[in-house]
């Protein structure tokens, strides 16, 4: 087995934990050189006072004339003179500067953030900006695309953005230094990216995630509930990152249940908090404030708290921090008691003594940020919002006695809306359940509606609710690592395929024929030739009178059928009929994606100068890097599918009974009226360090084969297993049913296959290989579909299931 690319340490522990205590003996015990990166001056501050260490900490210094010096210069200069051995800096100054002290090992206190998201209305991003600037590659997940630096994005990263009229100006230069940077990879909605580059006004969102590579190798991150946040659910499943405990380094205990019987957890809003619901007025009134805007839940939220916790006889209230968005920060509503505090406050210790907490932030990202996460990640809508929302107000509340182990002293935790004060129940196990304070403000009594849908109009399926232990109902609705495993197994099972040099055609010399002959090895500029002469040559007198072809590697010679025959091929074929866009745009996209292919047409093409009369149809031939399976040429071809109709919608439909490797083909020929077509579309790679300087770039099979189909994103159903029971093959499944067909009556022996391969545990895209190409085992019958009938069949197992 291949050792991972990048393997990072990490301390994981709930707050109070003693991570850094844990930190700090190691560092006495091992004099080894050392810093260690914050998120914040204070928090590097803390680090000073350390007993038995001397740790220097350094920030930005500012001179008596007004100017500084930046803390990465002083950084920098330290570790190029004569370096002490700890430091204690803030965590990017650590990241800029990591190449000045390549030997030293980086402890990152608080764990970084990975994730960034940019969004853009049709100023400052101009039309010209989108469509001569920006580049695109196809990335993953086809609705999306990854971000590719052009020589004027890299000019903007380098130079800075110098545009006097378009504003932002600092966000435009943020991502680009992002896209330029090997260390990022910056994503966009396909369907946004395509409307703004054909000059339709739409707000253009880009995803950012920083890569392992931006950090030193030599990294432990440390951090609660490290195994749910970002930086590993996203890592874990798209880079290649093993994670390890650090061995020496330890949490002192796994979570918060001896803090259970002492906390009280209370809400404000069954309502969840946004700035939706904090907005003083609506669209359509513009002169009456909202019963739900922040002044005036803040303002009943102050009452309250006075009312219901007024300290003891002949004592002050309890002081409380709490914590609101920066634009309410001046807003007086918590009384002399409240000690405003920041809602990003990890890591400080100021409040360990204080007893009350009150969190009345809104900290939630737009659907299209859950939708990103979900598609190109796996991370569900639930593990995103702990992520993002959730645990912001678990570190706030973290802040106070909370983290002290040794304090007996009753905690009172208040949040704005019930879903956090749930999940906050969820971290201190054997907590009794939240309660609601009534702020006399009808409207946060009821619930929120179903989620909004994303931008692509979709929205996130239920989680399966199924009676299993909590373990077994996570698993099952782990979609990150359904994605995961999915991965790994399609490789796994790739490694078996069978590989040869070279293309190899098989031809019949038309359709009913029973003797076949073979090519010998072709390279591909040599099926670039074999096909233009057929194109620009071969007349034939009728379509049924054509040569048929499939390129591939056969189990039986000799046998003339396909069926169960054809071990892999390099060539993926699609067959696209009724075609309404131009062809030369198709071959255009195509070679930007790097994706080399042929496009030629058939016989019942009508290519002609009236447009009344056009029939365009043809074959678009797409070779690989390496020989696929039946199950993989399935997925490659529909993801290929999705990514043209993500382009030109439906202006190039792709014949969905001609997408299984079981599919044989009319050769090229010119066609029975008009000119035919002939493109090739081959993307050179010029190198000159190479004997052959200029060679064909193939789509890379192993990469376009993991990547995401909507089946990969649906929350699995839990497979009930019969013990003892021996699963049949899918063949012999489809066989079985293929039996019971009679002329005029295979539909339903058609459809019943689907259900038996799916009752027998095959996923879906393996019950829709096993059916692809078996169509006419079921007679005569035309539109059957095995891609329709294997989703029809797992929609009706969910709504049972549900």
């Amino acid at each position: 087995m291949n050792s991972p690319k990048f393997k990072f340490e990490y301390v994981d522990g709930p707050v109070g934990s003693h991570k850094t205590t844990s930190l700090l003996n190691y560092l006495r015990n091992n004099p080894v050189p050392a810093t260690i990166a914050t998120q914040t001056n204070d928090l590097s501050d803390q680090y000073k006072a350390a007993d038995g260490l001397d740790i220097e900490m350094i920030c930005r210094e500012v001179r008596k004339d007004g100017d500084y010096t930046a803390a990465s210069q002083t950084y920098r200069e330290h570790l190029q003179s004569n370096p002490a051995r700890i430091y204690a800096v803030n965590q990017q100054v650590a990241i800029g500067c990591q190449d000045a002290g390549p030997d030293r090992f980086y402890f990152f206190d608080e764990i970084p953030v990975v994730f960034e998201t940019f969004k853009f209305n049709s100023l400052p991003l101009s039309q010209d900006f989108v469509s001569g600037w920006l580049g695109s590659a196809l990335s993953e997940e086809p609705s999306y695309y990854e971000m590719v630096a052009t020589d004027h994005i890299r000019n903007i990263a380098e130079n800075g953005w110098k545009d006097d009229v378009l504003k932002d100006c600092e966000e435009i230069l943020t991502v680009a230094q992002r896209i330029a940077s090997p260390h990022y990879r910056v994503f966009v909605l396909a369907k946004s990216f395509n409307a703004f580059k054909n000059g339709i006004p739409k707000q253009l969102q880009f995803f950012v995630v920083a890569r392992p590579s931006l950090f030193p190798k030599k990294s432990v991150f440390m951090g609660a509930n490290y195994k749910n946040s970002l930086q590993y659910l996203i890592w874990s499943v798209s880079e290649d990152v093993e994670f390890v405990p650090h061995a020496e380094i330890k949490a002192k205990h796994s979570d918060l249940r001896h803090k259970a019987d002492q906390t009280s957890i209370y809400y404000f809003s069954e309502k969840n908090f946004s700035k939706t619901l904090f907005d003083e007025k609506t669209a359509s009134i513009k002169k009456n404030v909202k019963a739900t805007s922040f002044p005036k839940i803040a303002k009943a939220a102050g009452k309250a708290i006075a009312d219901k916790f007024p300290g003891k006889p002949g004592r002050p209230p309890e002081p409380f921090i709490y914590c609101t968005n920066t634009i309410y920060e001046r807003t007086k509503w918590a009384g002399p008691n409240g000690i405003p505090v920041s809602s990003n406050s990890r890591g400080w210790n100021g409040a360990r003594n204080i007893n009350m907490a009150v969190f009345m932030a809104a900290i939630n990202f737009d659907p299209a940020t859950f939708t990103f996460l979900r598609k190109v990640f796996g991370i569900n809508r639930e593990a995103a919002k702990y992520a993002l929302t959730f645990e912001a107000a678990y570190q706030f509340a973290g802040r106070t006695s909370l983290r002290m182990e040794d304090s007996n002293a009753r905690l009172v935790l208040i949040f704005g809306d019930r879903a956090t004060a749930k999940a906050m129940q969820s971290f201190i196990p054997g907590c009794k359940e939240p309660e609601l304070i009534d702020l006399g403000i009808p409207e946060l009594l009821f619930p929120d509606e179903e989620p909004e849908a994303d931008d692509e109009g979709e929205v996130e399926a239920k989680p399966v609710k199924i009676e299993k232990t909590a373990d077994e109902l996570r698993e099952a609705n782990n979609v990150h690592s359904q994605l995961r495993n999915r991965r790994k197994r399609i490789l796994e099972n790739h490694a078996a395929t069978l590989q040869y040099e070279g293309f190899r055609f098989r031809f019949w010399a038309h359709y009913s024929a029973f003797e076949t002959y073979e090519s010998e090895a072709l390279s591909w500029g040599e099926v670039l030739e074999f096909f233009r002469t057929y194109v620009n040559g071969e007349e034939v007198s009728a379509k049924d009178a054509n040569k048929m072809f499939r390129e591939g590697v056969f189990f039986d010679n000799e046998n003339h059928l396909l069926a169960d025959n054809i071990l892999s091929t390099k060539i993926v074929v699609l067959d696209v009929d009724n075609v309404t866009g131009d062809v030369k745009e198709l071959s255009a996209y195509l070679k930007n994606r790097k994706i080399s292919h042929l496009i030629v047409s058939t016989y019942s093409c009508v290519n002609n100068e009236n447009y009344s009369e056009r029939q365009i149809k043809i074959r678009v031939l797409i070779p690989l890097t390496e020989a696929v399976d039946a199950e993989n040429y399935s997925r490659i071809i529909r993801l290929l599918n999705r990514d043209i109709r993500e382009k030109f919608d439906n202006q190039f439909p792709v014949d969905p009974a001609c997408m299984s490797i079981n599919n044989r083909f009319y050769a090229p020929c010119r066609p029975a009226k008009g000119e035919p077509i002939f493109i090739d579309g081959t993307y050179y790679d010029y190198d000159i360090t190479r004997f052959v300087k200029k060679a064909p770039v193939f789509l890379d099979a192993r990469w376009c084969m993991c990547r995401n189909l909507p089946e990969d994103l649906e929350t699995p159903a839990i497979k009930r297993h019969i013990a003892g029971s021996v699963r049949k093959t899918a063949d012999e499944i489809v066989f079985e049913c293929a039996a019971m067909a009679g002329r005029g009556n295979g539909d339903g022996p058609w459809y019943n296959a689907a259900v038996e391969l799916i009752k027998a545990g095959y996923s879906k895209e393996e019950a829709i290989a096993a059916l692809l190409g078996k169509e006419h085992m079921f007679g005569s019958g035309k539109g059957r579909n095995a891609e329709r009938a294997v989703t029809n069949v797992i929609s009706k197992q969910r709504v049972i299931a549900a």
